[in-house]
């Protein structure tokens, strides 16, 4: 009985002990970001730049993920005219990539509709974006089968 008084008195310190520094370390964190300067919570502004830039430097960009965060990020680029939400400019590229088959093509269809998005980029930056938005189109896929297919029908004429 004696043994038994003894160890539930040792796991009852134990216990108590755990608690006590699990809380005493939950404190410290919440001082810790509360302690955070005002100016690393100010929202800096988005450019449109910056989003191709990410896009084009993403080996392995998918659309619909980068949509979905899109969504819940809520980001905001401002242009001279006028500011469109993130989702309405991935919304935008997408569509110009899979209804353009060249990248003339996808440079006209934002200056039909004026639309401001190619504007301030450089020509190689919009190249790679149409690259990489053209990249999970269906038309893009059909592209590839076609050469996929005469590669090989090449080959077997060839042996």
């Amino acid at each position: 009985m004696k043994t038994i008084n003894n160890s539930l008195n040792m796991i009852l310190v134990f216990l108590f002990i755990c608690l006590a520094s699990t809380k005493l370390n939950a404190q410290e964190c919440v001082v810790k970001t509360n302690e955070m300067p005002v100016d690393q919570f100010v929202e800096r502004e988005f450019t449109f730049k910056d989003l191709a830039i990410q896009i084009n430097f993403n080996e392995e960009y998918k659309y619909r993920k980068s949509l979905i965060k899109a969504r819940i990020s809520n980001k905001i680029y401002h242009f001279k005219s006028r500011t469109f939400s993130e989702v309405v400019i991935l919304k935008y590229l997408k569509k110009a990539a899979r209804a353009s088959a060249t990248i003339e093509a996808f440079e006209s269809y934002f200056s039909k509709r004026n639309l401001p998005f190619i504007d301030e980029l450089d020509h190689f930056i919009v190249i790679e974006l149409y690259h990489t938005m053209r990249k999970s189109t269906f038309n893009s896929y059909l592209e590839f089968l076609t050469t996929a297919y005469t590669t090989l029908y090449a080959i077997e004429n060839s042996i």
